[in-house]
């Protein structure tokens, strides 16, 4: 399984990480991507299928809005790995 963070800005997915997730397509199997942010629409980030996604994360918290990676990390971080 690979997974792809796919980043955003005004509504719109930016343009290397849809073609990262198009290319991690190419190596076959899963392809997860995660979309975090605050006020994400499900349909919006599920049309990531149609870039190779044969899975979709969603993290929407208003922590994960304010342009900060701290706050994304710690939203991938596995549940049984945090203290």
């Amino acid at each position: 399984m690979l997974l792809v963070y796919v980043h955003h800005d005004d509504g719109e997915f930016s343009a290397n990480s849809l073609g990262l997730l198009a290319k991690a397509a190419e190596f076959g199997g899963d392809v997860t991507a995660f979309v975090a942010g605050s006020g994400i629409d499900d349909g919006w980030a599920g049309a990531l299928g149609g870039h190779g996604a044969t899975k979709v994360l969603v993290a929407d918290d208003a922590a994960l809005g304010g342009g900060l990676s701290q706050p994304i990390v710690d939203a991938l971080e596995a549940p049984d790995r945090k203290s």
